[in-house]
């Protein structure tokens, strides 16, 4: 698969992306980003920079590990109807 390329913009600062998932799902990984921070950026304005960064990829980490969490739930469920 070709490397895509896109310009985005995250919490006010230019950034270039690449990755081989297409430019749709670049721009929504940084929409999905910049809109996390946006988020932190109003609930705690003096963090900023660093700090708030650190905190969204926190919140998204969690929300990933959860994700997977459940993913392996309802796989193990499946397997075990389909063994029956």
């Amino acid at each position: 698969m070709p490397i895509s390329e896109v310009k985005v913009t995250i919490d006010g600062s230019p950034y270039t992306l690449r990755g081989d998932a297409g430019e749709a799902h670049l721009q929504k990984v940084a929409q999905m980003v910049n809109s996390r921070l946006f988020v932190i950026n109003k609930a705690y304005p003096r963090y900023g920079g660093t700090k708030a960064a650190v905190l969204a990829a926190l919140q998204l980490a969690d929300d990933f590990l959860r994700l997977r969490e459940a993913h392996a739930q309802l796989q193990k469920e499946v397997d075990e109807m389909t063994q029956t």
